[in-house]
């Protein structure tokens, strides 16, 4: 949840797909400026589905992730590419990485990023970076943002370095 947070309280509403804020004030205008300036947006995410193995259960869970990640990307009003890794065992890139952000492999773990290139049909160019927090600070859940810039070969930036702490 780089970018968006669910609102505070909310009993069981929590878990509806409209039941979010974006995680800091700015980033719907430097998204947008981003975009102006040539950058294509792309959000990687992970959700762990592999535990689940009926149809109903899969879609409960990931149905609202969905929802509020097409929300955020029609209140940010720009084009973006959701890509959301289900299992961390399956799936690697055409080069070889992991499609998943959490293992840790030696090949690496940017198979998101390349497919991120394979459907937009282009290459990460000078000045690509992936945001993220997952950076292995203290209170992370991991370090895998951070790797998957470092496999994928671009500048990282945690989310507070790069948003602000607004």
């Amino acid at each position: 949840d780089t970018l968006s947070e669910r609102k505070a309280g909310g009993g069981e509403n929590k878990w509806r797909s409209t039941f979010w804020n974006h995680r800091f004030g700015s980033s719907p205008a430097m998204l947008r400026a981003l975009h102006l300036h040539g950058y294509q947006l792309v959000v990687c995410t992970n959700e762990s589905l592999s535990h689940l193995r009926n149809a109903q259960p899969l879609q409960d869970q990931l149905t609202p992730k969905l929802e509020r990640l097409a929300g955020w990307a029609a209140d940010v009003g720009v084009p973006v590419l959701v890509l959301v890794a289900t299992d961390k065992k399956l799936g690697t890139s055409s080069r070889g990485h992991t499609l998943h952000k959490q293992p840790k492999t030696a090949s690496g773990n940017a198979g998101m990023w390349h497919v991120a290139e394979e459907l937009l049909g282009t290459r990460a160019a000078d000045g690509s970076f992936f945001v993220g927090d997952a950076a292995g600070r203290e209170a992370d859940h991991g370090d895998d943002d951070q790797r998957l810039a470092a496999s994928a070969g671009v500048q990282f930036w945690t989310e507070s370095a790069f948003f602000g702490n607004d």
